[in-house]
């Protein structure tokens, strides 16, 4: 028997994932308890930048995730966003005499540095930063709402939280961590989990697209994917999971305010948009 924390509660799983509710067995803490437990002192603080539409990272570069045609010219996109043809092809796999992309696909294209100094001379900060508490997970979705969250549903356990999410939107990381799968899982589609250590993982579930890879080292607020309507869903949105020990766990427990953490975000990618980029 496998068991399902959702706070103050535990609902049991067996093998033919059947839910029932059962008392919590004893010596089970809940969520909040269990976490915090096993990830770094909660009074550390520490400052995290988010990727947006105009700028991500991926190992560490910064740059964009571009959606290329088939055959399209590698040179010419690395020209135009001002990137090392050589880090190009490297970042994305890429053969070193390979002149167009292979697939109609999303490829990560780092910048240059004199790209980089011309989308800050805009005059607007080009990444959110946010001060957090370690162990502290940041909203996945920046600057939605809920609309599912843990517990019974439609006769069965929902097993974390729905955010509302048009197809596309971008996926960031909760917090730090390495890839452990990336790609479809079933009723989850496309689906990206990532683990945290001390067998904490969360997952990012019914994505259009995944960005990453498994063994990639990610950080907190690094774009992971993007939303979609993948797998057994009612409509597009992200599903986001936090475990511990295959135990699912209430993600709201490790976030910080909803309505604060939101309508931040909301105020920034607002000026993000509204900015003209040469």
């Amino acid at each position: 028997m496998r068991y399902i924390c959702l706070g103050a509660v535990l609902l049991s799983l067996n093998f033919n994932m059947a839910f029932a509710v059962q008392d919590r067995p004893q010596g089970v803490k809940n969520s909040w308890q269990t976490l915090s437990e096993k990830l770094d002192p909660l009074a550390d603080v520490e400052q995290i930048e988010v990727d947006n539409i105009r700028l991500q990272s991926y190992r560490e570069h910064p740059g964009l995730w571009v959606n290329v045609t088939a055959g399209q010219s590698i040179a010419a996109t690395a020209e135009r966003y001002e990137a090392d043809l050589d880090l190009v092809r490297k970042l994305n796999g890429l053969g070193e005499y390979q002149t167009g992309f292979p697939a109609a696909e999303w490829y990560f294209i780092p910048f240059g540095e004199s790209y980089l100094k011309s989308l800050s001379s805009a005059g607007v900060p080009l990444r959110r930063k946010i001060k957090m508490q370690k162990g502290e997970y940041l909203w996945p979705i920046q600057g939605s709402r809920i609309t599912s969250r843990i517990g019974n549903r439609w006769g069965r356990v929902h097993p974390g939280i729905d955010i509302a999410a048009g197809i596309g939107t971008i996926v960031v990381a909760g917090n730090d961590g390495e890839v452990i799968t990336s790609g479809r899982e079933g009723a989850y589609g496309i689906c990206v989990i990532l683990g945290h250590g001390n067998n904490v993982s969360s997952r990012y579930a019914h994505l259009s697209a995944a960005f990453v890879k498994p063994g990639d080292k990610i950080k907190k607020g690094q774009i992971v994917g993007l939303s979609g309507n993948t797998g057994r869903t009612t409509g597009p949105h992200l599903h986001f999971e936090v475990r511990s020990s295959n135990i699912v766990l209430d993600p709201e427990m490790f976030l910080p305010s909803f309505d604060e953490s939101q309508e931040s975000a909301m105020r920034f990618e607002e000026e993000l948009r509204n900015t003209k980029f040469d």
